[in-house]
């Protein structure tokens, strides 16, 4: 029996941890056979562990693509599990679980690219994405713009489709349960919600410009930003020291996304 992969070694819980683990219920509701690899100490095996999800625990470094026996322990497995696609979405597990498929001659390998950032144009990024990937998912245009920004290559660009992130079950406009309407329902207030881990790659830092331009104007707006990660603290400063407590506010992790979409 054919295998789908979805490798995933990050230790913690983002877009592309929630998309793999959407993305394998969904294949297996529909009677593929699926599994997840994922680190043995991170939020993606208790979710899909939860979910009943088959998981195998897998931790690989950095580097570990340059390590001929953590590959070959990689090649030995996707050929124990007769897998037939692999899929990805970071540059490490590109590089070594990418190479090991590759070897272990899995017919899919595919990409999933959510990040609209440039790609550099160097010798292991051509290679991988010339000869080991056979499947590139891009989320936008813009993604696809940026994949191929430095990688010029016919080759590479035939391998691209283009796939939207959809939105299950939106419930109803209900203001009492939007956590973006808290304490501005009766107001004139524009509210605008972000949603994103708190990383430098998620841009936050233009969130704060802008509503240092809106402040100027005064514009009566409060910008609510919901997500945990690295920067949390340094986006405190700086929400501190351009005096936007009033108009900025970090909500923190939340769980239930359906608040804010109401």
């Amino acid at each position: 029996m054919n295998s789908i992969c979805f490798w995933n070694s990050h230790k913690f819980w983002g877009g592309g941890e929630k998309l793999h683990l959407e993305y394998a219920e969904g294949f297996q509701n529909k009677n593929h056979h699926c599994f997840i690899v994922a680190d043995p100490k991170s939020p993606l095996r208790d979710k899909a562990e939860a979910l009943q999800l088959k998981v195998h625990p897998f931790r690989i470094k950095k580097l570990d693509f340059l390590n001929p026996l953590k590959i070959y322990s990689i090649v030995r497995f996707f050929k124990q599990t007769q897998t037939d696609t692999l899929i990805f979405s970071s540059s490490q597990d590109m590089k070594a679980a990418g190479m090991a498929a590759y070897i272990a001659g899995v017919s899919k390998i595919v990409y999933l690219r959510g990040l609209a950032v440039p790609i550099k144009n160097n010798f292991i990024n051509r290679f991988f994405f010339n000869k080991v990937i056979t499947h590139i998912i891009a989320n936008s245009q813009e993604t696809k713009r940026t994949i191929l920004l430095h990688l010029k290559d016919k080759q590479i660009e035939q391998k691209i489709q283009i796939v939207y992130h959809g939105i299950e079950n939106i419930p109803e406009n209900d203001p009492d349960q939007n956590i973006l309407n808290t304490e501005f329902e009766n107001s004139n207030k524009i509210i605008c919600g972000n949603a994103g881990r708190l990383t430098a790659q998620k841009g936050h830092r233009h969130l704060l410009e802008i509503a240092k331009i809106l402040k100027a104007r005064q514009l009566p707006f409060c910008i609510k930003i919901a997500g945990a990660g690295e920067l949390e603290q340094d986006l405190k400063k700086r929400i501190s020291e351009m005096q936007l407590e009033e108009q900025v506010m970090l909500l923190g992790f939340v769980s239930d996304m359906q608040k804010i979409y109401a």
